[in-house]
């Protein structure tokens, strides 16, 4: 009888991890979030790292190449450009940053090719960061949470992997999809820690504010110097503005009378 091995699998190799700067990954975190509800994954990452990178504590060193990537590229500031998928380091946490929404097929390439590059180099964890519909919880409920999904390996070694993780688990029932689940699937099969952070967020909004609660939760999980101040003050700078425009009585316009009404006026 054939005995099944363990950790082979066989996927195309269409993408793959570039480093420009040596770097020691032993018992570090991989944090990443995709663009999925409310934007809050993409988001998350947004503003850890560029929050980072401001003020001098984080830095590129790297990014993801392939024949099947995202034909975009975000500009930046001097001209510079943006990779689709890049890398990022802060401390102790590398983060992908995904600045475009990957297409389906390089979702499992992905989850496959760093959890790879994790279990080869003594990764600590996988920490994922998205939304979750507030319809999930009870409508009785004032203040939503922050929740979690873990998997065995991650809610078995929490304390030494993440002390005062106090956050509720996720409610029993709901679907996880997309990038993240692929992430948790792919880190348990390489047996790998892997927690997934959920902020409540609405559907068909960009969450700001969600995503920067879940960026704040991260700094105090992590201990990361990552201070979000400048990214508070935008939101609530937003909020206020939000606030004055919907306050503004709306202008009446004058009634024209004495005119005939024209087709091309009625039907527009």
């Amino acid at each position: 009888m054939m005995k099944q091995e363990r950790n082979k699998i066989q996927i195309r190799d269409d993408l793959k991890i570039v480093f420009e700067k040596t770097v020691n990954l032993r018992d570090k975190y991989i944090a990443l979030g995709f663009h999925g509800l409310g934007g809050i994954g993409h988001l998350t990452t947004r503003f850890l790292v560029e929050s980072a990178v401001e003020q001098g504590i984080g830095e590129r060193v790297g990014y993801v190449i392939g024949r099947i990537i995202p034909p975009f590229v975000e500009v930046l500031e001097d001209g510079k450009i943006g990779f689709p998928y890049e890398l990022y380091m802060v401390e102790n946490v590398l983060f992908l940053f995904i600045r475009i929404q990957p297409w389906l097929d390089d979702q499992p390439i992905l989850a496959d090719i760093f959890t790879k590059l994790a279990a080869d180099n003594g990764v600590k964890s996988f920490v994922l960061f998205g939304g979750v519909d507030v319809n999930v919880f009870p409508e009785d409920r004032k203040e939503l949470p922050i929740v979690f999904v873990g998997n065995d390996i991650f809610i078995k070694n929490v304390n030494e992997i993440l002390p005062n993780f106090e956050i509720e688990a996720a409610p029993k029932g709901i679907l996880v999809s997309g990038g993240i689940s692929l992430f948790l699937e792919f880190s348990t099969y390489r047996n790998l820690p892997a927690v997934a952070l959920f902020s409540p967020t609405s559907k068909g909004i960009l969450d700001k504010k969600g995503a920067y609660n879940l960026a704040q939760k991260f700094i105090e999980l992590t201990g990361l110097p990552i201070s979000l101040k400048r990214i508070k003050k935008e939101i609530e700078m937003t909020q206020m503005l939000l606030k004055q425009i919907q306050e503004t009585p709306p202008i009446e316009m004058p009634e024209k009378k004495g005119e005939d009404e024209e087709p091309s006026h009625v039907f527009t």
